[in-house]
C-alpha cells in the first residue's frame, strides 16, 4: 500500500465516519422531537408542583363534548338558547321586557 493509497483510504474512512455522526445526530434530534410528540399526544401524570396535563385524545373529547347539546350545559346549548331568545326577540320585541323594563320614547 502506498502513502497515496493509504490518504484516500484515511480520507475516505474519516468521510464516512463524518456522514454517519451527522445521520446519527439528525436521527437523535427527530427522537427528541418524536418524544415531545407523544408525551403531549399522551399527556403527563401530575408530579409535585406541576399538575397533570391531558393529552390529545382527552383533549378533543372535551371539545366534542362542547358541541354536542346535552341538555343545557354545552357551549352549543348556550348557543342555541341565545339564538332562540335573539329570535323570539325580533319577532315580538315587546314579549320580552320585564316589569322594570321601562319604554322610552327616542323621537
Amino acid at each position: 500500500m502506498t502513502v497515496r493509497d493509504l490518504a484516500l483510504t484515511i480520507s475516505a474512512v474519516l468521510a464516512a465516519a463524518t456522514a454517519i455522526g451527522m445521520t446519527l445526530r439528525w436521527v437523535v434530534k427527530r427522537l427528541k422531537g418524536f418524544d415531545d410528540f407523544l408525551e403531549d399526544w399522551h399527556g403527563q401524570p401530575p408530579r409535585p408542583g406541576v399538575p397533570a396535563r391531558l393529552g390529545v385524545l382527552a383533549r378533543l373529547e372535551r371539545l366534542d363534548a362542547q358541541v354536542h347539546p346535552n341538555h343545557g350545559g354545552s357551549l352549543r346549548d348556550v348557543a342555541d338558547r341565545i339564538e332562540r331568545q335573539l329570535t323570539d326577540h325580533i319577532n315580538d320585541p315587546d314579549a320580552h321586557q320585564g316589569p322594570d323594563v321601562k319604554e322610552t320614547d327616542h323621537d
